[in-house]
């Protein structure tokens, strides 16, 4: 279950035919759940779902969770 959404954020997926997403998804662990659009996972999110707005930084996925970087804004 989605509880916590990081947004307007610049994430890596590796995906060759999607290589960016600006939103990650995470569960009450903080484990990634799934990446997409800001507005896409927005409608996912339940309400209440805690929202982090990334303010353009990179996000970095490392072993199933999200990584802000904070130099990068």
């Amino acid at each position: 279950m989605i509880t916590s959404l990081i947004v307007n954020a610049r994430v890596r997926t590796d995906d060759p035919h999607r290589p960016w997403a600006d939103a990650v998804a995470l569960d009450d662990e903080s484990r990634v759940v799934c990446v997409g659009s800001s507005a896409a996972l927005r409608k996912r999110a339940p309400a209440g779902a805690r929202i982090v707005d990334a303010a353009g930084a990179h996000v970095t996925l490392l072993d199933g969770r999200a990584i802000i970087d904070a130099s990068s804004r």
